[in-house]
């Protein structure tokens, strides 16, 4: 039982990697659809911190759910902290910094400064057990307030194609060819309930939120 709840709470969840790279290649950033995948992505690694969280307790505690509790009511603790945190650093403390310094920002400095940022917020989270997307994105929402360089974005794609395909290459090292014509039966099986259940619900979720229908069934193909 403990196994069919990690799977099921893995497939609810889509990768913000995947999903930003194939919205690249395909030229599909400056659409509607993509602003509510983006948000939802976001929700979604956010929420994933609680989720994990109680995963893991469940897993170690046995049942205890007391444990349970405790630890769930602190990660969502930490997680309220680390967004208050967020908002604080983004509106009161880096924008009056960088009105100063201004002048004095180069290219190389731009992009030295979103690095560290960067990082930094990566690490943070990780201390926290928090997703490592949620801090590159609360870093690159600090940068979009505060930084006013419309060449950022171009400085710091070499480092997103090197990255990217870091990521690529290190999840396909984690696939071992022959469990998929040993497991061949389930795995089609959770693909076939993963794209009923994951289109149908998140569209019917958007559509129902006010969005139009072709938003709806966008945003829920991209996610699946």
């Amino acid at each position: 039982e403990t196994e069919k709840l990690f799977l099921g709470s893995l497939l609810v969840m889509s990768s913000t990697a995947v999903v930003v790279k194939t919205f690249d290649d395909l030229g599909l950033r400056n659409h509607k659809f993509t602003d509510v995948v983006f948000g939802l992505l976001i929700m979604e690694d956010m929420f994933g911190v609680l989720v994990m969280v109680l995963l893991s307790t469940v897993a170690k505690a046995a049942g205890d759910t007391g444990s349970t509790g405790m630890s769930v009511l602190y990660a969502g603790l930490s997680l309220i902290l680390f967004v208050v945190l967020w908002a604080v650093i983004g509106v009161y403390v880096l924008p009056p910094f960088y009105l100063k310094v201004k002048k004095y920002i180069n290219d190389e400095l731009a992009l030295m400064l979103s690095l560290a940022l960067c990082l930094g917020a990566v690490v943070v989270c990780d201390m926290l057990d928090f997703s490592t997307t949620l801090g590159a994105f609360v870093s690159g929402s600090i940068l979009a307030a505060t930084i006013n360089l419309k060449r950022l974005p171009e400085l710091v794609k070499p480092l997103q194609y090197l990255f990217g395909a870091i990521f690529f290459v290190s999840i396909g090292m984690m696939v071992k060819p022959q469990n998929l014509i040993t497991y061949a039966s389930p795995i089609l099986l959770v693909i076939l309930t993963l794209y009923a259940g994951k289109i149908l619900g998140t569209s019917t979720g958007i559509f129902l939120s006010g969005q139009n229908l072709d938003t709806a069934l966008r945003s829920g193909f991209s996610l699946t």
